[in-house]
């Protein structure tokens, strides 16, 4: 078992899908001895082809869950900004990248892309916000999408057997991704 890209088309434009999810609390529920830092995860594709993907978790703790998405929401940014430049550099075409986000996406979606905090959000660290510059630059939108049909809750969550294989068959690319 291993990755499966499919062959390549002639056509030079690569649509970039991300998946993002973050768990709140992250460790508290797997360790005796708990942080309560976040656990987040990402899968980048290009196409239906898994290029980038991580799970890990964040080096502070985290006050909110809003917070805790917009962490993974700034990694996932990060990753996606270097694999954007690496497919312009090779001559494709991008329309802006396409990041699905669940769970506080409401909350999440409304700190990445406005101007300013609030009282609510002040406490969110500027370097986290790095997703408000691409949504600003057109180089990403970020999309709400059911938790049940969040890919990357593959990354952050223990599964059911039948969702584990179906999440884990979309990331190796055995099957596609269905998006309407």
């Amino acid at each position: 078992m291993g990755l499966i890209y499919r062959s390549a088309t002639t056509s030079r434009f690569a649509q970039v899908t991300v998946w993002v999810d973050s768990e709140f609390g992250g460790d508290l529920k797997l360790t005796k001895d708990p942080t309560g830092r976040p656990r987040y995860g990402f899968g980048i594709l290009v196409g239906n082809d898994l290029v980038a993907y991580c799970t890990k978790s964040a080096d502070t703790v985290v006050l909110s869950s809003a917070h805790a998405e917009i962490i993974g929401l700034s990694e996932a940014c990060r990753h996606l900004s270097w694999t954007r430049n690496l497919l312009k550099d090779l001559g494709f075409k991008l329309n802006p990248a396409v990041m699905y986000e669940d769970n506080d996406a409401a909350a999440a979606i409304s700190i990445a892309t406005r101007a300013y905090l609030t009282s609510r959000t002040r406490h969110i660290h500027l370097r986290d916000l790095y997703v408000r510059e691409l949504a600003k630059n057109s180089d990403v939108e970020i999309r709400y999408d059911k938790t049940n049909e969040n890919i990357a809750d593959f990354f952050t969550k223990f599964q059911p057997v039948a969702t584990f294989r179906i999440q884990r068959d979309i990331l190796m690319g055995i099957c596609p991704v269905k998006r309407a």
